[in-house]
């Protein structure tokens, strides 16, 4: 019959056990303070060496006029056959904002915005590569000649649009848009940077610029009504003043009261002039009509804060590095000597039994 033993252990050995430990730690405290120093040295160098993350925060509030006063005209135009569009839904309202103004298009516009520097006009992206020593990197590489994004953005470049990418991407990942309460329309765009004015400069850009471009598509078919009703009052607005014209000269004429038929041009300038007049009126009422389903279609987009120098600054502390970075170091090498220790003792013991 085989005999199984059962290693089993009570409390008082794993209490001797942990005293043993200690001690053989304790027995090693110069080396444990040692390399403990050493580590809080490190972390003062790696928080003094640490380049600091500058935040830049807009607040903004896209308001929505669908449910308030501008309701009542649409019942007013619905009469007329004119739809102003109260639906609510597009692009700058939920989670599609966010979407929106982290797309790749967004991005590229603010890029490529205009800028100035210390007295010099640039392109943002052009500042970027300066900053980042990306432009010396491509000088390297003999390709900063291809890196032009100052014209020709329409046709295809290989380096210069995967340039381009790689910066949207990197920007894209410290850039966060979320909403400030669930509560309330308020929106937060935050990006994160190791160049202050970059911060600043891009967050601004990249939210005019947006909205520039919203605001011109959202509005664009509106516009377009409000034209085209504007110049057809204008036509019909010159031919009712002709026709005043002609009944007032057919009514000067000293003609014969016995011959109808010299009064026919004037009776037929009256109705003209009526029928015009009118075509005007109805033009003109949806015409007003028009323009305030325009200011309805143009988003309206009001920036609540705005980013100021100087940013919120993230950088290290050193003192509390160098508590984290020592604590780190001393039980990373007590470690280290507990598993020397046991494997020292592993071998005591095979050899013992050889």
């Amino acid at each position: 019959m085989e005999t199984k033993v059962e290693n089993s252990y009570t409390l008082l050995d794993v209490v001797s056990t942990v005293q043993y430990w200690i001690s053989f730690l304790l027995s090693k405290w110069l080396l444990l303070l040692v390399f403990a120093t050493a580590g809080a040295g490190i972390g003062v160098l790696y928080a003094w060496l640490k380049k600091p993350v500058y935040t830049a925060e807009i607040v903004y509030v896209a308001e929505n006029d669908n449910q308030g006063t501008l309701g009542g005209y649409a019942g007013i135009a619905a009469q007329f056959g004119l739809d102003m569009g109260m639906s609510g839904n597009g692009a700058f309202t939920g989670e599609n904002l966010a979407e929106f103004l982290k797309s790749r298009a967004s991005v590229e516009r603010a890029l490529l915005s205009n800028i100035v520097f210390k007295g010099k006009e640039m392109l943002l992206i052009d500042y970027y590569l300066h900053a980042n020593q990306i432009d010396k990197a491509l000088a390297a590489k003999k390709l900063l000649g291809q890196v032009n994004f100052h014209s020709g953005m329409e046709v295809p470049n290989r380096v210069r649009d995967s340039v381009l990418t790689k910066i949207e991407e990197d920007i894209k990942t410290e850039l966060t848009i979320d909403k400030k309460d669930k509560k309330l329309d308020y929106y937060s765009a935050k990006i994160k940077d190791g160049d202050e004015f970059f911060a600043k400069t891009f967050l601004e850009s990249l939210t005019s610029t947006a909205i520039i471009f919203y605001v011109n598509y959202k509005s664009e078919k509106a516009r377009q009504n409000v034209e085209i009703l504007q110049h057809t009052a204008d036509s019909v607005r010159r031919t009712l003043y002709g026709n005043i014209e002609q009944v007032a000269a057919g009514t000067d004429l000293n003609v014969n009261p016995i011959r109808q038929v010299a009064r026919t041009g004037v009776q037929r300038s009256q109705v003209n002039m009526q029928v015009s007049s009118a075509i005007y009126g109805e033009i003109v009422k949806n015409l007003e009509l028009s323009k305030i389903a325009l200011r309805r279609e143009t988003p309206f987009i009001q920036i609540i804060d705005a980013p100021k120098f100087p940013l919120d600054k993230e950088k290290p502390g050193r003192l509390k590095t160098s508590i984290i970075s020592a604590f780190l170091f001393g039980f990373l090498f007590g470690i280290f000597l507990i598993l020397k220790r046991l494997l020292t003792e592993q071998k005591k013991i095979e050899t013992s039994a050889d």
